[in-house]
């Protein structure tokens, strides 16, 4: 199980408009998770995205839920800028 621990300092402009993307394909989840882990007085939101190859287990801060909230909505706004026009 991979575990991965985001914030926004480490993640801030990884991936820009534009630039290609990871030769390897990214993971396609078939379903997900979400939970709370508290380890020594801090909590952590973990993000399970479950795979047909396993979980990937993410845990994120408050900043880091802020930044993934952020690039989830670029990616929105991007997807529907593609999308046919309806007549």
């Amino acid at each position: 199980m991979n575990s991965y621990l985001f914030t926004a300092a480490a993640n801030a402009g990884r991936h820009q408009e534009g630039k290609s993307m990871p030769k390897k394909p990214p993971h396609k989840p078939t379903g997900m998770k979400v939970g709370m882990l508290t380890d020594g007085g801090a909590t952590v939101g973990i993000l399970t995205f479950e795979t047909s190859t396993g979980d990937v287990d993410v845990a994120l801060n408050l900043e880091a839920v802020g930044v993934l909230s952020r690039a989830i909505n670029t990616i929105e706004l991007q997807l529907r800028r593609e999308m046919p026009k309806r007549r």
